[in-house]
């Protein structure tokens, strides 16, 4: 829990009687490797925040040509990292998301409905989901940016740069799926620069 009240008060204050309202709420749970804390059809009515491990969001890409579905990673995250799918929660409609650990994961979470509550009962809270949402709004931002805008080794260069403990934590296709690459030029790129630097 105190890493999470530090998360907190990193972005802004919080009085005690708010930081004591969110101890309340906040639930430990273990979610082993493999396992979802969303699936795809489902409302999610829970945030997260990440204490161990990492998690992967994903959806499903039907090909128009044969049907065959394939899985695009979206996003990426570790410790210190807060996850929920919103659009699901504001729209009360099933998602299209996947989050899946990829490591075993140690969270804490709580129900929506009880993080409204506070809201209500602590304004300085409401603070907090602003920066939130402006933070993964920027970084979705970015993701779409460098997917337009960038060449493969770009890419792969910003993911160096931004996160590079993802590229050894994250199993190759699903950084290539992230960088909208496929496995080979991933691996050409990766060869590269294993070249270059010897």
């Amino acid at each position: 829990m105190t890493e999470f009240l530090d998360y907190l008060q990193s972005i802004y204050p919080l009085s005690e009687s708010a930081s004591a309202a969110f101890a309340k709420i906040m639930r430990p749970l273990h979610i082993p490797k493999k396992a979802f804390l969303v699936e795809a059809g489902s409302i999610n009515n829970r945030l997260f925040f990440i204490r161990t491990g990492l998690v992967r969001c994903y959806y499903l890409k039907t090909s128009p040509k044969n049907k065959k579905k394939t899985e695009v990673s979206n996003w990426f995250l570790s410790e210190g990292d807060t996850i929920a799918s919103m659009q699901s929660f504001l729209t009360k409609q099933p998602t299209d998301e996947y989050m899946q650990a990829l490591e075993d994961c140690e969270l804490l979470h709580t129900t929506f409905p009880e993080l409204l509550q506070l809201y209500n009962q602590f304004p300085e809270v409401y603070r907090h989901s602003q920066f939130v949402t402006q933070k993964y709004s920027s970084l979705w931002h970015n993701l779409l940016k460098g997917i337009r805008m960038q060449t493969a080794e770009e890419r792969y260069q910003f993911l160096l740069d931004k996160y590079p403990a993802l590229l050894q934590r994250v199993p190759a296709r699903y950084l290539a799926s992230y960088l909208d690459v496929t496995e080979v030029t991933l691996s050409r790129i990766r060869n590269k620069r294993t070249f270059f630097i010897k």
